[in-house]
């Protein structure tokens, strides 16, 4: 398996057919973007969960499992190592500060 695939093998997990929409992407910032809508519906997909503890269901345990490894594989290492490796040097060059970069 390329690193690449296995970066997204937890994206594909959660949410099959997300690959294609952030890979139709052209720019290196609308890819950011796309990952950036992926990681808020699974995020939101939490907050599903979080209430149905909240009111008492047994919370489905593999779905717990791939949504902890897809925040470790793919929104931590995967997108956010983008972020550091990429966007943010970038926006350095032209004179943003490291500390006010989110």
């Amino acid at each position: 398996m390329l690193e690449a695939d296995a970066k997204y093998e937890s994206l594909d997990v959660i949410m099959p057919h997300a690959r294609e929409a952030i890979m139709d992407r052209t720019s290196p910032t609308e890819i950011l973007e796309a990952e950036h809508r992926v990681i808020q519906k699974v995020v939101g997909a939490v907050a599903v969960l979080a209430e149905g503890l909240g009111a008492g269901q047994e919370p489905p345990i593999q779905t717990l499992c791939s949504v902890v490894e897809f925040m470790r594989t793919f929104a931590d290492r995967c997108h956010h190592g983008k972020e550091e490796a990429h966007l943010f040097p970038f926006l350095e060059e032209p004179g943003f500060r490291r500390a006010v970069v989110p």
